[in-house]
């Protein structure tokens, strides 16, 4: 079906929905209900864990989640290029270290460990948030450094709307969708199609002189649809589903230091499910989950392969889950989770599988003297029936006073080889290693937060240290005979601070506020008694932001910088990136209208963030929301 076919659907639907007799009688029970990762997120006590406020959100409706998470800071968002692989990565692990999970289900993908989140439209999401440290006996191998949380949901608030945006370089975007409630039903539907020629100038600094030229072969559309439905069969039992499909087909730009005009092209489908059945009865409660995730990949180079290469990976998931409240401030949370991991890969020397079977159990007290929270989470997960390190888990926080608070938590952390690691087909130029062993270590920080409440103003501040520590850490470098290859180095460490502030000023109708995150991260690797330092860890980071509002309208400023990084040819120029929007909202009878204005680079500056990859230069985008 493609994205023209898929909208016209969906507003169809829409129009018979309306005819019908819609309820929000059972609205108020089913949003008290928490479906999706309640597990991780009442569990989670002691981790620095940062939320995209809905204002963020709703600023950034025409863009994806890797340029939300980079104009927010706090995380390091790699990119290969305008609508090309995005990835995020914390305090100094590689995108592989940093979990994904969509409504609690890892969605790494099982082949590389990464996501691409410049495929996943804001507009899909209702919750965001980023979760820093060691997380590997709460959400298992790849979360050695930190979690992405993405949620999608059923509200239970009837609201429907239509988006469009246009931009520079022929962007344009068309999203559309409704929450409703149909008798002890609630529903959710979304669908968007985007398509953009990214066919940006930019000053070519690998080339003689910096010729000023036009990037090639850079465009995309990509399509989709969400889904979700939370059905109240009574007061102790619902049934919440939730489906996700995308198609994202896009050419793979060329790179500044080729001179003829590349023909690559990625087609990636994605397919994810869950299914969840929820009993509770007062101290105690269980759910039920069934989830699949499919991930494809067609790739295609004409200048080299006759025909396109064509990878498949699969993960089948059942979970049991339960809650018992021993007293009113202590909770105990027992998982028992099956997972089942499949590919089907062109480059790969057979049809690998494995199976993932894991026991957790965790125990936590709260209000512990009144003002203390702690968590201790246990972690036993058998990879194709050998028993991986027991990962344990301890966390804790609380206040110190009324105006002070603290975080604590300490872990250690495992990740399992991909099956790229693994089974990559040896070739002259590259080839797996089945003699990969996991890769384990230690992550730990502790770190205060200050509350600051007057008439007129409040202050938040944080300050954070942390410590990450993985052996065996897996790298693809090449062999005496310049084959890649994936190797364990002797180990890898990153330490490092993050500072936060927030000074917000509210005075009749206008409200002023300006944020500030800096992350110092001095991350090194160790292999054979050679200590240097990591690729694309940037020792400086700092993102300001600035918001102005008065009643109805608004105007923010962003700001980021980023230190020079290491490449493994050479070093990225440090770089600071400025983007300007503006916003105003009004009615009109039952219609809500938003109008957004933005100006990305506005400063116009020559930056880039992975080696070889151009940059556009200043650029604009126009979006309107209408909600009725």
């Amino acid at each position: 079906m493609n994205s023209r076919k898929l909208l016209i659907v969906f507003v169809f639907l829409i129009n018979q929905l309306s005819g019908q007799e819609l309820s929000i009688d059972t609205i108020f029970e089913l949003k008290n209900v928490d479906i999706s990762s309640s597990r991780i997120e009442q569990f989670s006590v002691g981790y620095k864990i940062k939320s995209v406020s809905s204002d963020e959100l709703n600023t950034h409706t025409n863009t994806s989640i890797s340029e939300l998470l980079s104009s927010s800071g706090g995380a390091n968002i790699s990119s290969y290029g305008a609508g090309g692989l995005s990835t995020i990565s914390i305090r100094g692990g590689s995108p592989a270290h940093t979990a994904v999970l969509w409504n609690g289900i890892n969605i790494q993908n099982s082949m590389n460990g990464m996501t691409n989140l410049s495929s996943l439209p804001v507009e899909l999401f209702n919750d965001v948030s980023v979760q820093y440290g060691g997380s590997g006996a709460l959400v298992g191998s790849g979360g050695a450094f930190g979690a992405l949380h993405l949620s999608t949901k059923a509200t239970g608030v009837a609201n429907s709307f239509i988006g469009y945006s246009v931009g520079s370089f022929n962007n344009n975007k068309f999203v559309v969708g409704s929450d409703f409630s149909i008798k002890k039903s609630d529903f959710s539907i979304k669908v968007y199609q985007q398509s953009s020629d990214n066919n940006f100038w930019f000053y070519n600094t690998y080339k003689f002189g910096s010729p000023y030229q036009r990037q090639e072969n850079n465009g995309f559309n990509q399509y989709g649809l969400v889904v979700n439905n939370v059905i109240n069969i009574n007061e102790k039992l619902l049934i919440s589903t939730s489906g996700v499909y995308q198609h994202y087909n896009k050419n793979i730009q060329t790179l500044m230091g080729d001179y003829n005009l590349g023909n690559e092209n990625q087609i990636d489908n994605t397919l994810l499910f869950s299914s969840i059945l929820k009993y509770s009865k007062e101290k105690f409660s269980s759910d039920f989950k069934l989830a699949y995730t499919q991930a494809g990949i067609i790739y295609s180079n004409p200048d080299l392969y006759s025909k396109p290469s064509v990878s498949v990976s699969e993960s089948f998931i059942s979970e049991l889950n339960t809650d018992y409240n021993l007293s009113l401030n202590q909770f105990i949370n027992i998982n028992i989770n099956y997972t089942h991991e499949k590919t089907d890969v062109d480059s790969y020397s057979n049809l690998p599988e494995r199976g993932r079977f894991t026991l957790l159990f965790g125990y936590k007290v709260t209000k512990l003297f009144d003002v203390v929270n702690i968590v201790i989470n246990n972690r036993n997960e058998f990879v194709n029936n050998k028993l991986s390190t027991p990962q344990i888990s301890v966390g804790s926080d609380g206040d110190i006073f009324n105006w002070l608070g603290y975080n604590f938590n300490i872990a250690n952390v495992y990740r399992v080889p991909t099956f790229n690691d693994l089974y990559w087909a040896k070739t002259q130029y590259s080839s797996g290693n089945l003699n990969l062993k996991n890769e384990y270590g230690y992550s730990g920080d502790i770190g205060l937060n200050q509350k600051l409440k007057t008439e007129h103003v409040y202050i938040e501040a944080s300050q954070n240290i942390f410590y990450n520590s993985i052996n065996n850490m897996i790298k693809w470098m090449p062999d005496d005979n310049s084959v890649w290859t994936p190797v364990n180095l002797t180990n890898a460490t990153s330490v490092g601070i993050e500072l936060g502030a927030k000074i917000s000023y509210k005075h009749n109708n206008s409200v002023f506020t300006i944020k500030e995150n800096y992350s110092f991260t001095n991350a090194n690797k160790f292999d054979n008694g050679v200590v240097t330092m990591q690729s694309y860890v940037p020792k400086h980071n700092l993102n300001t932001k600035a918001t102005y509002r008065y009643k109805k309208f608004n105007v923010g400023f962003t700001s980021n910088y980023l230190s020079k990084q290491k490449t493994i040819k050479g070093y990225l120029k440090a770089y600071s990136v400025s983007d300007l929007s503006t916003g105003y909202e009004f009615g009109i009878k039952k219609f809500k209208i938003d109008v957004t204005a933005k100006i990305n680079n506005v400063f116009n500056q020559q930056y880039q963030v992975r080696y070889g990859y151009a940059t556009a230069l200043i650029n604009y985008s126009l979006s309107t929301r209408i909600n009725f």
